[in-house]
């Protein structure tokens, strides 16, 4: 069953699972994606984008870079930037739940920002 949302915003861990197939959750990622609706906007950001590509720089695996670039232009995914008001809304995240880590907090920061501007 398809979903319509207007924006989608996806984390770094569904890029990873579909582009390196991962045997569990490759398919759910998949799916998850196929399922938000054809008229939907996917959005991640540069740290998704950064922590994409820690392993392939790692591993010197420079075509699933390259690959990853692909499907974010097979997407047309919004690559948001992080600014200092984000970097700000992420340090209030970080500082009420302490379970946070940055880049997690400034991933959902960035998501806060565009939900505010979009409503």
């Amino acid at each position: 069953m398809k979903e319509n949302f207007n924006k989608v915003f996806i984390d770094t861990a569904p890029f990873i699972y579909l582009l390196e197939f991962n045997n569990i959750f490759s398919n759910y990622s998949e799916n998850a994606i196929k399922n938000f609706g054809d008229n939907s906007t996917f959005i991640t950001s540069v740290i998704t984008y950064s922590e994409f590509c820690v392993k392939p720089k790692k591993t010197n695996n420079l075509f699933a870079i390259s690959d990853f670039k692909d499907f974010l232009r097979m997407l047309e995914c919004d690559m948001k930037i992080i600014n200092l008001e984000i970097s700000d809304i992420a340090s209030d995240l970080r500082a009420k739940y302490k379970f946070l880590k940055t880049p997690d907090a400034l991933q959902l920061a960035k998501q806060y920002i565009i939900n505010v501007i979009n409503s």
